[in-house]
């Protein structure tokens, strides 16, 4: 038994709250925890994970010295919030203290933490680089042992996951001490592989046979109400008729989310419901909504207040909205992993089935859906690629040397930079080359063989915590409340807003009464017609099995408007490229995946602009 390896007062907390008996998760890797090892857990959300980290680490600085003794990282900040709920009931039980800090902290609890820090912090990766350079933060984080990464999947494949490598080298530095690492994840492919991430030896422990799922898909048969409901709110038939079930769905459970893709999507399905019934107890939840927004949402969700929540990925990774019944994805999930994450969130617990249903409105839908429940079934998990040594990040941790050290060698430099599993391969040479280019723009200087940072090196450093892309935003402000709303991406701005303009965000309409700089006042409007708002960067990309094994369902499937089309087309598939002309456009119908369809896509644009003399605007959904 692993709970019996914990001490009394754990054991006590764990009989107060109910656990009385550890979860796959827990059983497997309390143990190694407390062992000393370096674990990897995969295990399905709901089961468990968080408690298997934090419960063995705080076993093991109960006696530890002043300071901070651990750090929590999660991607988001809203995470954060949820967790230190969780974990700081346990800590009080052990005398033990948890405190939490992101962009959003107070400058009160920032001085206060540096004052007095708790024996365990919950962070985002950007708030590791803020505090490895904060003069007293530094002292504290000298006795950090422990790292505890949270949702590792969504930081190994991009650049916040590179610079979180590099910064935890940094912070080995400064311990000069081994650290003990215990990573968390619902789903990875390459589990091997991520495991080398933030170090070597790592014991994967694989959890994941005891979760069950009931997913079903469906597309939605047209009738009558559906066609009534169409020419109410001015959408097509089979939106509509998607509407008709999103809503049946809902009623017919206490609490839903309906996940989609977009948060475009999301305000488009909340401004149809607001349409179509203004009352009806749903909203929408995305990462462009404000936090208190955001916040007013899960508390009146968590109360029962509401009984759906549209949401894109902000509600993916876990937060503690209560208990959820039903999940509705709309349209494709896209991705294995992004099926297991959404449709996890329902059941969430012990012994309990996650519950889903995907709704699909295209054939397209439907086919890759099926493609990726099959997969799922054969256990199949798309991998994790590792973004390899980035020279932006490297230039941004570089100067974090030099504020660590004041002064460091080149050879000092490399020698920390190599041991991040993502430039381990970072040839010597490179490295002098980025140095010289630093040197050349003047964020560093080379004095007697060392490099130092200059003040336009601590600027670029400060200004670049995050490895986030930025977007020009403007900030939308409810003019009558004086309450932020959310952010507008600038190119949605400037092509549809303007004084007296209605624009649909957080579901509802708002007429904009004032643009002053990157701040839009807005008031609260009637006209539900209002444009819907898009942003950059939203697809989710599409694996080249699962879009091959949609291309081969193609094949076997004959029904509705696939078997219309087979008739009278030629369908593509994974040997076939299909080509169309339609109005001012040329589609291209290729069942490779995002990757492949990027490159076709990138290739024919520059021929086809350099052949006409003209760029041209290429897209990709796949």
């Amino acid at each position: 038994m692993a709970f019996e390896l914990l001490n009394e007062k754990t054991k006590e907390w764990l009989k107060e709250k109910g656990y009385h008996s550890e979860s796959l998760p827990q059983k497997l890797a309390i143990p190694k925890i407390l062992e000393g090892e370096n674990v990897l857990i995969i295990s399905p959300t709901g089961m468990g994970k968080t408690l298997a980290a934090v419960m063995p680490v705080f076993e093991k600085i109960l006696n530890k010295e002043e300071g901070i003794n651990a750090l929590y990282i999660t991607p988001l900040k809203s995470l954060n919030r949820d967790l230190f709920e969780k974990i700081v009931n346990l800590a009080d039980k052990l005398s033990l203290t948890v405190d939490i800090r992101h962009g959003d902290t107070s400058q009160k609890s920032r001085k206060l933490q540096r004052e007095d820090p708790s024996n365990m912090l919950v962070i985002t990766p950007e708030t590791l680089q803020s505090i490895l350079i904060g003069k007293k933060m530094r002292e504290h984080l000298k006795n950090v042992r422990f790292i505890i990464i949270d949702e590792i999947h969504e930081l190994v494949c991009n650049k916040r996951g590179t610079q979180l490598a590099l910064g935890l080298e940094r912070l080995k530095e400064l311990t000069g001490q081994s650290l003990q690492f215990v990573c968390l994840s619902a789903t990875i492919g390459n589990p091997e592989e991520v495991s080398k991430f933030f170090g070597t030896n790592f014991k994967i422990i694989n959890a994941i046979s005891s979760k069950e799922y009931d997913i079903k898909i469906e597309i939605p048969s047209i009738n009558k109400d559906g066609i009534e409901l169409a020419k109410q709110i001015n959408v097509d038939e089979k939106t509509a008729q998607s509407l008709l079930r999103i809503k049946e769905l809902i009623e017919k459970h206490e609490s839903t989310i309906i996940f989609v893709n977009t948060r475009e999507r999301a305000e488009f399905l909340g401004s149809l419901f607001k349409k179509w019934l203004f009352d009806f107890p749903i909203a929408v939840h995305h990462s462009s909504l404000s936090k208190e927004v955001r916040i007013d949402v899960e508390e009146k969700f968590r109360k029962g207040e509401l009984k759906a929540i549209i949401s894109t990925s902000s509600l993916e990774l876990g937060i503690d909205i209560g208990e959820i019944d039903l999940i509705i994805q709309y349209n494709s999930p896209r991705q294995v992993t992004k099926l297991i994450q959404r449709i996890g969130r329902s059941g969430h617990g012990l012994n309990r089935i996650s519950k889903g249903v995907i709704i699909c409105n295209s054939i397209d839908d439907f086919l890759e859906t099926k493609a990726i429940l099959e997969k799922k079934d054969e256990k199949w998990l798309e991998k994790n690629i590792i973004y390899e040594a980035p020279l932006d990040v490297l230039c941004h941790q570089i100067i974090g040397l030099c504020c660590d050290y004041g002064k460091i060698s080149k050879e000092k430099i490399y020698d920390i930079i190599k041991r991040a599993y993502p430039y381990r391969n970072l040839s010597y040479e490179k490295l002098i080359q980025v140095l010289d280019f630093m040197e050349e723009i003047s964020l560093i200087r080379l004095q007697n063989e060392e490099y130092f940072r200059t003040k336009k090196g601590l600027l670029y450093y400060l200004n670049n915590l995050s490895m986030i892309p930025n977007e020009m935003d403007y900030i939308v402000i409810n003019q009558e409340l004086n309450k932020k709303i959310g952010l507008l991406h600038q190119n949605f701005v400037i092509q549809n807003l303007k004084i007296n303009k209605s624009f649909i965000m957080k579901g509802e309409s708002w007429k904009v009464m004032e643009i002053d700089k990157n701040i839009i006042k807005v008031i609260p409007s009637k006209d539900i017609e209002g444009a819907v708002p898009s942003w950059e960067g939203e697809l989710i990309p599409v694996h080249k099995e699962v879009a091959e094994r949609a291309a081969n369902l193609r094949k076997t499937e004959n029904f509705g408007e696939l078997k219309l089309q087979k008739e009278k087309f030629i369908i593509p598939d994974e040997k076939t490229i299909f080509i169309e002309h339609y109005e001012d456009m040329v589609i291209m119908h290729s069942c490779f995946g995002n990757k492949i369809n990027e490159t076709f896509s990138k290739i024919l644009g520059a021929l086809i602009t350099s052949k006409i003399g003209t760029s041209i605007n290429t897209k990709v959904d796949a």
